[in-house]
């Protein structure tokens, strides 16, 4: 009897939540067990979700090949033949691959626009920009800075209500030109339904240049009333990390000029959004903890309030 392959997207789903060394040597088993069965019935989208969770946590061959077997039994898909142009880039030189990613890229092409999903825009875009950061010959990288054009052009008319494009763009100048990456940001909260991501980098670059009520004000007016689901949990730790720095160098630039019991609060509010932010379900990256932990000891010693969290 054949497998559904909802049982592996499940319990590969359930592993990524908590990325420690146990979870992923039982990634690894799961995706052994998947690829040692002779058929497994299922959708296409839940193939889809099976191999993110692979290219979650950087393990792009268990990614490929299910993608591969995946396309094999969804031909027609768009979106699976995208998502392989994402992951096979992360693995490296491979001939093989190579070839068939040009007959993927050729394939796409030649459907209309019309057809193409937020993600096959997004996929094929990075695509490119791989391509173009490996490439030496400037002919051919004119060639690859061309297609990006057209394709964040295209990109922006298909879904005009998106924030994706105008990221995905602000990324390209990110280090070249500040100033481009600031603007399209600020498009993109103008002209998008939702910003979080546009409003989540225009408070960094805000709390790098120590602006931090213009950052907390980004915070707060486009992230911290989003319902997040549970794969965006990272994304709303980082709201609350980044919330907590701001709040906290703002009080120890200027603890002296608030009233004891005033100072006390305020502080014992931080240390709330320091704690939701550490929560090991809400999976706050490495650097961010490590942060997050030395700000709450300057913040008890400066201060003198206790946080009461438990700090490694």
């Amino acid at each position: 009897m054949a497998k559904n392959i909802l049982i592996f997207e499940k319990i590969a789903s359930d592993l990524v939540v908590t990325q420690d060394i146990n979870n992923l040597v039982k990634l690894e088993e799961c995706a052994k067990e998947f690829l040692n069965e002779q058929n497994v019935d299922g959708s296409e989208v839940a193939y889809f979700n099976f191999a993110i969770n692979y290219a979650k946590v950087g393990d792009y061959p268990n990614a490929c090949k299910i993608i591969e077997i995946a396309m094999k039994k969804f031909p027609e898909s768009i979106s699976l033949r995208a998502l392989y142009l994402r992951v096979v880039t992360e693995i490296g030189d491979d001939t093989k691959a190579k070839e068939l990613c040009n007959e993927i890229l050729q394939h796409i092409h030649s459907l209309p626009k019309e057809y193409w999903s937020k993600q096959v825009f997004v996929y094929v875009i990075e695509y490119y920009r791989t391509l173009l950061k490996r490439e030496t010959r400037e002919d051919v990288r004119e060639k690859y800075r061309t297609n990006i054009d057209m394709l964040l052009c295209d990109f922006r008319t298909h879904f005009p209500s998106l924030e994706d494009s105008y990221l995905i763009e602000s990324e390209i100048y990110r280090k070249s030109k500040p100033s481009k990456e600031r603007t399209l940001l600020l498009s993109a909260i103008e002209n998008s339904s939702t910003c979080i991501w546009s409003a989540i980098r225009l408070a960094e670059l805000h709390y790098e240049q120590h602006e931090y009520k213009k950052a907390l004000q980004y915070l707060s007016k486009h992230c911290m009333s989003v319902a997040y689901d549970d794969t965006n949990k990272s994304h709303e730790a980082y709201v609350y990390y980044l919330s907590a720095m701001c709040k906290s160098n703002q009080i120890l630039k200027s603890r002296f000029c608030w009233s004891l019991k005033k100072r006390e609060l305020r502080v014992k509010s931080i240390y709330k959004e320091f704690e939701l932010a550490l929560k090991p379900q809400m999976l706050l990256s490495f650097s961010a903890k490590q942060n997050a932990e030395k700000q709450i000891c300057i913040l008890e010693v400066l201060t003198g309030v206790k946080s009461g969290l438990a700090i490694q």
